[in-house]
């Protein structure tokens, strides 16, 4: 994309294709807000996979923001609060 979409969320997920990022990111794609979280015990989605997306899009987007949580494969309300921030912060910017 050419110019950044409003911004990504993922929630207990990952990036399969890693490996493609460095080379089809856009400078757009590179300024779209991404909140990442994902708990430290999660058995579907192990948290390895996701520490280690984290990472890599973090080389990408300096400013993403990665969060862990004490949980499964689910949500917590530490989390819906960190999410909920995270879209507030978003629309703040998109309306000054």
């Amino acid at each position: 994309m050419e110019r950044p979409i409003g911004g990504v969320a993922a929630l207990s997920g990952y990036l399969p294709l890693a490996g493609h990022l460095f080379s089809e990111a856009t400078p757009g794609g590179r300024r779209t807000p991404i909140f990442m979280a994902h708990g430290e015990f999660d058995s579907v989605v192990p948290p390895v996979m996701a520490a280690r997306s984290a990472e890599v899009i973090s080389q990408v987007d300096p400013a993403m923001i990665a969060r862990t949580y004490p949980m499964d494969h689910e949500l917590c309300q530490e989390e819906m609060h960190d999410l909920a921030a995270f879209l507030r912060n978003i629309a703040e910017r998109a309306a000054s």
